[in-house]
Protein backbone atom coordinates (compact mmCIF):
# COMPACT_ATOMS: atom_id res chain seq x y z
CA UNK A 1 0.00 0.00 0.00
CA UNK A 2 1.33 3.46 -0.80
CA UNK A 3 2.92 4.91 2.36
CA UNK A 4 1.95 8.42 1.22
CA UNK A 5 -1.76 7.48 1.32
CA UNK A 6 -1.36 6.06 4.82
CA UNK A 7 0.55 9.18 6.03
CA UNK A 8 -2.15 11.38 4.48
CA UNK A 9 -4.90 9.46 6.26
CA UNK A 10 -2.98 9.64 9.55
CA UNK A 11 -2.34 13.36 9.17
CA UNK A 12 -6.01 14.00 8.44
CA UNK A 13 -6.82 12.54 11.85
CA UNK A 14 -3.96 14.33 13.59
CA UNK A 15 -2.43 10.97 14.43
CA UNK A 16 1.23 10.18 14.28
CA UNK A 17 2.23 6.79 13.04
CA UNK A 18 3.54 5.90 16.49
CA UNK A 19 1.88 2.58 17.16
CA UNK A 20 0.00 4.09 20.12
CA UNK A 21 -3.27 4.31 18.25
CA UNK A 22 -6.35 2.82 19.77
CA UNK A 23 -8.16 0.03 18.00
CA UNK A 24 -11.05 2.39 17.23
CA UNK A 25 -8.70 4.91 15.66
CA UNK A 26 -7.14 2.20 13.53
CA UNK A 27 -10.56 1.13 12.32
CA UNK A 28 -11.39 4.74 11.51
CA UNK A 29 -8.16 5.14 9.58
CA UNK A 30 -8.77 1.94 7.63
CA UNK A 31 -12.28 3.13 6.82
CA UNK A 32 -10.91 6.47 5.56
CA UNK A 33 -8.18 4.73 3.62
CA UNK A 34 -10.76 2.41 2.05
CA UNK A 35 -12.83 5.43 1.03
CA UNK A 36 -9.78 7.01 -0.60
CA UNK A 37 -8.89 3.78 -2.41
CA UNK A 38 -12.39 3.17 -3.75
CA UNK A 39 -12.32 5.57 -6.75
CA UNK A 40 -8.93 4.39 -8.08
CA UNK A 41 -9.87 0.75 -7.41
CA UNK A 42 -13.13 1.21 -9.33
CA UNK A 43 -11.17 2.79 -12.18
CA UNK A 44 -8.68 -0.09 -12.28
CA UNK A 45 -11.51 -2.61 -12.39
CA UNK A 46 -13.25 -0.71 -15.21
CA UNK A 47 -10.02 -0.40 -17.20
CA UNK A 48 -9.40 -4.12 -16.75
CA UNK A 49 -12.89 -4.92 -18.02
CA UNK A 50 -12.43 -2.57 -21.00
CA UNK A 51 -9.03 -4.09 -21.78
CA UNK A 52 -10.40 -7.64 -21.69
CA UNK A 53 -13.36 -6.74 -23.90
CA UNK A 54 -11.20 -4.93 -26.46
CA UNK A 55 -8.58 -7.66 -26.44
CA UNK A 56 -11.21 -10.29 -27.22
CA UNK A 57 -12.39 -8.12 -30.13
CA UNK A 58 -8.82 -7.78 -31.42
CA UNK A 59 -8.24 -11.51 -30.92
CA UNK A 60 -10.67 -12.37 -33.70
CA UNK A 61 -9.01 -9.97 -36.11
CA UNK A 62 -5.51 -11.26 -35.33
CA UNK A 63 -6.64 -14.86 -35.83
CA UNK A 64 -8.27 -14.06 -39.18
CA UNK A 65 -5.16 -12.20 -40.36
CA UNK A 66 -2.92 -15.13 -39.40
CA UNK A 67 -5.19 -17.60 -41.21
CA UNK A 68 -5.17 -15.43 -44.36
CA UNK A 69 -1.38 -15.62 -44.57
CA UNK A 70 -1.52 -19.17 -45.95
CA UNK A 71 -4.09 -18.14 -48.55
CA UNK A 72 -2.02 -15.23 -49.87
CA UNK A 73 1.53 -16.46 -50.53
CA UNK A 74 2.19 -13.38 -52.68
CA UNK A 75 2.01 -11.20 -49.58
CA UNK A 76 4.53 -13.21 -47.59
CA UNK A 77 6.73 -10.21 -46.82
CA UNK A 78 3.81 -8.20 -45.37
CA UNK A 79 2.62 -11.17 -43.33
CA UNK A 80 6.13 -11.77 -42.01
CA UNK A 81 6.27 -8.16 -40.89
CA UNK A 82 2.87 -8.56 -39.24
CA UNK A 83 3.97 -11.81 -37.56
CA UNK A 84 7.08 -10.06 -36.22
CA UNK A 85 4.91 -7.28 -34.76
CA UNK A 86 2.60 -9.82 -33.12
CA UNK A 87 5.54 -11.73 -31.66
CA UNK A 88 7.02 -8.54 -30.22
CA UNK A 89 3.67 -7.48 -28.78
CA UNK A 90 3.18 -10.85 -27.08
CA UNK A 91 6.71 -10.72 -25.66
CA UNK A 92 6.09 -7.20 -24.32
CA UNK A 93 2.79 -8.32 -22.80
CA UNK A 94 4.48 -11.27 -21.09
CA UNK A 95 6.99 -8.93 -19.52
CA UNK A 96 4.72 -6.02 -18.67
CA UNK A 97 1.55 -7.81 -17.71
CA UNK A 98 3.47 -10.59 -15.98
CA UNK A 99 4.71 -8.06 -13.43
CA UNK A 100 1.12 -7.61 -12.29
CA UNK A 101 1.06 -11.13 -10.87
CA UNK A 102 3.24 -10.17 -7.90
CA UNK A 103 1.04 -7.15 -7.23
CA UNK A 104 -2.08 -9.33 -7.34
CA UNK A 105 -0.51 -11.74 -4.86
CA UNK A 106 0.45 -8.85 -2.55
CA UNK A 107 -3.14 -7.56 -2.48
CA UNK A 108 -4.66 -10.84 -1.27
CA UNK A 109 -3.42 -10.61 2.35
CA UNK A 110 -4.28 -6.90 2.49
CA UNK A 111 -7.92 -7.74 1.76
CA UNK A 112 -8.03 -9.46 5.12
CA UNK A 113 -6.97 -6.32 7.01
CA UNK A 114 -10.48 -5.07 7.49
CA UNK A 115 -13.98 -5.43 6.14
CA UNK A 116 -13.77 -1.83 4.87
CA UNK A 117 -10.58 -2.48 2.89
CA UNK A 118 -11.86 -5.72 1.36
CA UNK A 119 -14.13 -4.21 -1.31
CA UNK A 120 -11.73 -1.67 -2.86
CA UNK A 121 -8.81 -4.09 -2.75
CA UNK A 122 -10.95 -6.86 -4.27
CA UNK A 123 -11.95 -4.50 -7.11
CA UNK A 124 -8.31 -3.52 -7.63
CA UNK A 125 -7.25 -7.18 -7.70
CA UNK A 126 -10.07 -8.06 -10.12
CA UNK A 127 -9.06 -5.33 -12.55
CA UNK A 128 -5.37 -6.23 -12.39
CA UNK A 129 -6.24 -9.90 -12.89
CA UNK A 130 -8.13 -9.05 -16.08
CA UNK A 131 -5.04 -7.28 -17.42
CA UNK A 132 -2.80 -10.18 -16.45
CA UNK A 133 -5.10 -12.76 -18.02
CA UNK A 134 -4.81 -10.93 -21.33
CA UNK A 135 -1.62 -12.92 -21.86
CA UNK A 136 -3.76 -16.07 -22.10
CA UNK A 137 -5.55 -14.55 -25.09
CA UNK A 138 -2.32 -13.49 -26.80
CA UNK A 139 -0.16 -16.60 -26.30
CA UNK A 140 -2.09 -18.74 -28.83
CA UNK A 141 -1.30 -16.22 -31.55
CA UNK A 142 2.32 -17.41 -31.55
CA UNK A 143 1.22 -21.04 -31.97
CA UNK A 144 -1.09 -20.03 -34.84
CA UNK A 145 1.76 -18.14 -36.53
CA UNK A 146 4.07 -21.13 -36.13
CA UNK A 147 1.36 -23.44 -37.50
CA UNK A 148 1.18 -21.50 -40.77
CA UNK A 149 4.52 -22.99 -41.79
CA UNK A 150 5.48 -19.70 -43.42
CA UNK A 151 9.24 -19.32 -43.24
CA UNK A 152 9.97 -15.72 -42.32
CA UNK A 153 13.49 -14.31 -42.13
CA UNK A 154 14.75 -13.42 -38.67
CA UNK A 155 13.73 -9.86 -37.83
CA UNK A 156 16.35 -7.16 -37.61
CA UNK A 157 17.35 -6.39 -34.01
Amino acid sequence: MDPAIVRHALAGEGIRDSGNQTFARRLLLLRQLAAQLTPPADRIRQLGEDFARQLHDVDQGIRVAIERAELEPGNREQFCSFFDSVRRMVASAEEGLGALDSMIEAILPLERMSRDMRAPLRDMRAGLTLFSEGRDVMRPWIALIDATGIDCPAPAP
